[in-house]
Formats: structure tokens, C-alpha cells, sequence
């Protein structure tokens, strides 16, 4: 069986099974780009070996490259990305979620499968990773949605006791006759229609208001916002509003902590096989990624990383002690919809033809919907052959197709 045909194989029953639905957990994600997935990034399509921080998907792609000496390609490579913890999280309880720091790492923690095709003695690679993160409170959304202490969900709380009000306000102080206590729960079910009308008519009431129920008006004010309109409890009842409200919170939050602190690691196991066939594969390389992610300001995020790799001695040279390590730093402005992003990258190895090589490189992060990212960049990669003390300087170009979605 070939290697991408196994790959695919593989990662194909998660895409198939797929429900493309946004659950209320995928709210609350800060929805960095799309991962840079171990497995994908050990194999070296791109230059850059820093592992960028990033939620954690069910299911992600990679595709690369899209564009090869300047034309447009049909890529050839490609990384999965699955989450099997964060799929069986359906059944854990949201205090599982806050008590247990083991179960926060695996929930934001993944698996990942890619392939190459290249041409070298052994053209046939393919790639497994592992990958997890250690969050911040600002940027693990989810323990922030359900704090009491957070302004959403205190917000989200006291919309329902103003429903609550409001319906208590129009039962004893509108409704005529006034209906029995034991009766009001299903009156105002019974006459939901009747009480929305009551509540779109707040918006030009035709006699003055009572202290009382200026309080509450005065609090849907202080909650949904000064220009609401009670128009949208009559359009949307008032359930959905408070959803909308929420959904509005959670992306003010999001626009002001996609750049909040957090770290990331990862490992990937490399294999390479002649004719593309498992059987014939052998050990190539093993890697280990570690990443930290620094707020810099409101519109800047700092990424700091280093990368090992050790390859497999007994094939590769007949050096016995054989490693290649790089030290990454990326500084990236903008916002949680696009940033650019400048890049630095210094590598040293000891085996093979090049000996140091350092990376210059520009990009950006563009996201085009809510599932799919696109990512660009362009540099300079100067390299030092072990044999000599001249440089060579070659120019590079990437360019990424990045699709993530929670089930």
C-alpha cells in the first residue's frame, strides 16, 4: 500500500463523519490561524521550522505548496490534523474542564499524519506528530466563559433574571385581571405574543414610565447597549437576543486577546521509503518543537521557538552524533482577522553539506471565512556550506491553504 494512499486511509473517517455544525464550544475558541502541524513541519516543505501556537481543531488541512517558481501548482503535499480528546470531550462536564489541568492539556492537544514526495534517494516520506499546548487564562477562552467572574457571561446572566423581571413587571402590573400566582409561569407562555408586543412598545411608551419599570429599562440599556432597540425582543424573542449578545461578547474578547500568552510543544517521528511502499519504510528523523507566545501591546503577538532534530546516524553520515537545531522569532501585527508578520531564524547542523543558514522572512496571515486560512510569505535564506566561509543567499516564497473545523 502506498504512503499516501495508508494516509488518507487513515485520517478518512474522521472527514466522513463530520458534522459541520458550530457547537456552542466552538464560540469560545480565539481562532489563531489554522495549526502548523508537527508532522507537516517536520518534513521541511517549509523553511521556517517555528511551530505556530494555535487552537486546537477536530479536524484540520494543510495544503501546500500552491505556487512553485512563480507558477501555480497542484500541491503535492499535504497534513491532517485530529483531535480525538477534544471529540470525546462531548461527555466531559465544563467543571472537568476547570478542575482538571490534565484534561485541559489533552483537550487542547492533537494528532497529525502528512506525506511528501521529494527527490532524493528516499522520495516517499511520511510524517506522525503530536502536539499540545499550555494555555493562559486570557487565552483559554472557554474557562473565561464560564468564570462568574468573567463580563460576558455576567452579562449573559443578567439577561435572564431581566427577562425574569420584565415578566414579573407585565404579569402583576399590565395583564388584566391578574392572573392567579400558580397560573403566571404558563400565562406568560400562553400569551407570548402579547408580551412581546408589550415589550416593542417600550421603545415609544405612551404614558409615562413607573420607577420601577424605568430601572428595568434603564438595565436592558446598561446590557445590550444604549442603542437597542425593544423592536428585537418582538423579531427575536428574548433567548435569541441574549445569544446574540453573547456571540457579540465573546468577539470583542477575541478581537482584544488573539495575541494573549501561551505555550506550545510538539514531537514528529519521520520515516522514508524508496518505492513508496510502508513495508520498505525506515526510520529517518525524530523532532521536537517548543514555542512561546508573548503579548506585545493590543495589536502585536511575539513568537519565540527552537526546534531539534535528530537524524537517523546509521544512514544518513557516519557521524555518530548528528543533530540539526534552530532558534525562531516571528513579531506579528494586526488584528484576530489578518496580521503581518516579519521573521527571523538562525539553524546549525552538523551533518550534511550545510553547516548554518539563516532565514529573513515576510509574510501575512489572512483569513478568508470562518473555517479557512490563507497564508503567505517571501525571504531570503542565506546559507554556509560546512567547506567553506562563503554565503549563499536563496530566495524562497510559501504559500499555504489552511482548513480547521470542530465537529
Amino acid at each position: 500500500m502506498k504512503l499516501k494512499l495508508l494516509s488518507i486511509l487513515l485520517v478518512l473517517p474522521f472527514a466522513l463523519f463530520a458534522q459541520n455544525n458550530d457547537s456552542l464550544e466552538s464560540r469560545f475558541l480565539l481562532n489563531f490561524v489554522i495549526p502548523d502541524m508537527p508532522a507537516y513541519k517536520s518534513l521541511a516543505i517549509e523553511k521556517s521550522d517555528l511551530l505556530r501556537p494555535s487552537d486546537v481543531k477536530d479536524f484540520a488541512v494543510m495544503l501546500n505548496p500552491f505556487l512553485s517558481n512563480g507558477k501555480g501548482v497542484i500541491p503535492k503535499n499535504f497534513g491532517l490534523e485530529f483531535a480525538p480528546w477534544k471529540m470525546a470531550s462531548k461527555k466531559w462536564t465544563l467543571k472537568d474542564y476547570e478542575d482538571k489541568g490534565g484534561k485541559r492539556m489533552l483537550y487542547n492537544s492533537s494528532f497529525s499524519l502528512a506525506t511528501v514526495s521529494d527527490s532524493t534517494a528516499y522520495p516517499s516520506k511520511i510524517s506522525m506528530g503530536y502536539r499540545f499546548a499550555i494555555l493562559s487564562k486570557n487565552s483559554d477562552i472557554i474557562r473565561i466563559a464560564y468564570s462568574k467572574k468573567s463580563d460576558f457571561a455576567q452579562k449573559a446572566q443578567d439577561a435572564s433574571v431581566l427577562k425574569r423581571n420584565f415578566s414579573n413587571y407585565w404579569i402583576t402590573k399590565v395583564v388584566k385581571p391578574l392572573p392567579p400566582p400558580a397560573e403566571r409561569p404558563e400565562y406568560v407562555i400562553n400569551h407570548e405574543t402579547e408580551f412581546y408586543n408589550w415589550l416593542a412598545s417600550l421603545n415609544t411608551p405612551a404614558t409615562t414610565m413607573s420607577d420601577e419599570l424605568k430601572t428595568l429599562v434603564d438595565e436592558t440599556k446598561r446590557i445590550f447597549g444604549d442603542d437597542f432597540s425593544f423592536d428585537d425582543f418582538k423579531k427575536s424573542k428574548f433567548d435569541d437576543v441574549e445569544s446574540t449578545l453573547l456571540d457579540k461578547l465573546i468577539l470583542e474578547y477575541k478581537n482584544k486577546n488573539w495575541n494573549a500568552f501561551r505555550f506550545d510543544a510538539a514531537i514528529a517521528w519521520v520515516g522514508e521509503s524508496s518505492d513508496s511502499l510502508v513495508s520498505n519504510a525506515r526510520f529517518s528523523s525524530f523532532n521536537v518543537w517548543a514555542t512561546e507566545a508573548i503579548k506585545v501591546g493590543k495589536r502585536g503577538q511575539l513568537l519565540i521557538g527552537g526546534n531539534l532534530k535528530i537524524p537517523n546516524s546509521s544512514v544518513d553520515s557516519v557521524e555518530k552524533s548528528l543533530f540539526q537545531f534552530s532558534l525562531s522569532s516571528r513579531l506579528l501585527i494586526g488584528n484576530a482577522h489578518f496580521r503581518f508578520f516579519g521573521e527571523a531564524q538562525w539553524k546549525r547542523c552538523n551533518f550534511g553539506t550545510i553547516e548554518n543558514s539563516v532565514l529573513l522572512n515576510i509574510g501575512a496571515e489572512m483569513r478568508i471565512s470562518q473555517k479557512f486560512w490563507l497564508v503567505a510569505s517571501s525571504g531570503v535564506d542565506n546559507l554556509k556550506a560546512a567547506e567553506t566561509t562563503k554565503w549563499q543567499n536563496r530566495l524562497v516564497a510559501n504559500l499555504d491553504l489552511r482548513y480547521g473545523f470542530n465537529f
